[in-house]
């Protein structure tokens, strides 16, 4: 079988500690023709001795001159990879280890040049939810299938759907070429703010069809370092988001953030930023295109409770945007304060099966600790084992559909 060269691309600063099962869990993949790159921006020493610890051929091994944004981290490592299809991955994910051999069959197949991937879930020891650390949550088996790029752009920016239904580098596979179109428009590829968010709208506009898999063959992780959980409980993410402003050289969100939007550290109005500086560099014509801002702010009032320590923050920066674009409260159903002694609802640990009230298997969640798990790259095989033999299911699937 043919088979694609693959970059699995690591960005990375100073998280040797979870850096090391990511390495070792892309290094062991069931596929031979693919690359990891990782970019270590700035870090101290402990990255480049983890990588000679290692020593996988896989591996190559990048330095910033300097410490850079995180677009422009992520920017310096694509630049310095080959594949044909791209892959960026977190310094404390994963993946299974059969993922390039299902990937390349499903290119193969479907000649997709955007992969959408749904994701098991994986907390380290490190975790910063108490009770939860060495938990893997699992996730069933969805169907393949095609989804028209322009509608699910246009559903994006009027807020029907989220940014985590965005084909995104991130976690996801892209083509090469979808790469250079972009960069063709742009000049970089990974250019906003959120460069995950960013990339998924970019890969939108210049495709046709994104090809959603079905098929959870990434294993996020989640530590104590994690940028995406300090992100989204504001009262948790407080000494990422100051070295993540420190990384764009910038003092405060104000600063950073988009003209339209305001001061804040709320996740949608971060995410507003990469919507709206992706259309102006991208599509800053297209009327059918706008940001619904109304929407952002709903979405703002939606988490208020589930970072209850966050609460006024986040309720007083949905009526600064509103103010802002002169859009009345009234029409937001606004959830009562929870109270001081509220907490982050988080899942029991609990291990075994989740069925919903009709019967369907919603996950399957097992307890790391009894299987002598210590790290992602655990999480990624002991999924491996108790998942079904995906790529004899999507094989299954591919071949009934072209029957018809």
């Amino acid at each position: 079988m043919e088979e694609t060269f693959f970059s699995l691309l690591v960005p990375t600063r100073d998280r040797a500690v979870t850096l090391d099962g990511t390495l070792r869990c892309l290094s062991a993949m069931n596929y031979n023709n693919y690359e990891i790159v990782v970019m270590d921006n700035q870090g101290g020493p402990e990255v480049k001795e983890l990588i000679n610890t290692i020593n996988s051929p896989k591996i190559k091994y990048f330095r910033t001159h300097k410490v850079l944004a995180m677009p422009d981290n992520f920017e310096a490592c694509l630049n310095e990879s080959k594949g044909d299809y791209i892959c960026v991955i977190g310094d404390d994910d994963g993946l299974m280890p059969s993922t390039l051999t299902i990937i390349n069959d499903m290119i193969l197949k479907s000649k997709a040049e955007i992969l959408k991937l749904d994701k098991h879930q994986y907390h380290w020891p490190s975790t910063g939810f108490e009770g939860l650390g060495n938990m893997l949550y699992l996730t069933p088996l969805g169907v393949p299938s095609y989804h028209n790029s322009r509608k699910m752009l246009q559903m994006y920016y009027d807020t029907k759907i989220t940014f985590a239904e965005l084909p995104c580098a991130y976690k996801n596979f892209v083509s090469r070429k979808v790469v250079n179109k972009i960069k063709d428009i742009t000049g970089n590829y990974f250019f906003a703010t959120s460069p995950d968010v960013g990339s998924g709208i970019a890969n939108l506009f210049v495709t046709e069809m994104m090809f959603y898999t079905g098929l959870p063959l990434v294993v996020n992780g989640i530590s104590g370092s994690s940028s995406g959980c300090a992100c989204f409980f504001r009262s948790k993410g407080k000494k990422v988001l100051q070295q993540s402003l420190k990384e764009f050289g910038k003092k405060n969100m104000g600063e950073l953030l988009h003209p339209d939007l305001i001061d804040s550290a709320a996740v949608p109005i971060g995410i507003a930023d990469s919507m709206i500086r992706v259309k102006e560099r991208m599509f800053p014509d297209d009327d059918s295109i706008k940001v619904n801002m109304a929407g952002i702010i709903q979405q703002v009032i939606s988490n208020l409770l589930t970072d209850p320590a966050s609460y006024y923050d986040n309720l007083n920066d949905a009526k600064k945007l509103a103010k802002k674009h002169n859009i009345r409260m009234d029409r937001y159903d606004i959830p009562p304060y929870p109270g001081d002694n509220a907490t982050i609802k988080i899942s029991k640990r609990q291990r075994g099966f989740s069925i919903d009230k009709n019967g369907a298997l919603t996950g399957i969640s097992v307890d790391c600790n009894l299987t002598g798990g210590i790290d992602v790259a655990d999480a990624a095989k002991l999924a491996e084992g108790i998942m079904p033999d995906m790529l004899a299911y999507w094989t299954h699937l591919w071949d009934e559909a072209s029957k018809k």
